[in-house]
């Protein structure tokens, strides 16, 4: 069973708008003031272990890059022990890789 206030609520709401409209207003500030005070703990601060391999092939083609440069490259640091992922991207005239570590690997 609701109490006389609740069901007395939306009467008020109606014949007082302006009283409606401030106590939204005084929750949206309150929330505001709340979310700006509170601390970030979710994202801690953390370096992933990463490199970038970089590689210039001036006048190759994409093509001729990538068979000549970034194959090769791919598989000299997948040798590396360690290595959680590699991704690679050839350009005409040069090459890329970023090789991503496991934690804790120096």
């Amino acid at each position: 069973m609701q109490s006389p206030m609740m069901q007395d609520l939306p009467s008020m709401a109606i014949r007082r708008p302006v009283l409606i409209v401030v106590l939204n207003l005084l929750i949206i500030i309150a929330g505001i003031a709340a979310i700006a005070g509170v601390e970030v703990r979710e994202l801690p601060d953390v370096d992933t272990p990463r490199i970038t391999v970089s590689a210039s092939f001036p006048g190759g083609s994409p093509e001729t890059v990538d068979t000549e440069v970034t194959s090769k490259l791919e598989g000299a640091v997948a040798r590396v022990s360690g290595v959680k992922t590699i991704r690679a991207q050839s350009e005409e005239g040069s090459a890329r890789i970023v090789v991503e570590f496991r934690a804790g690997v120096n």
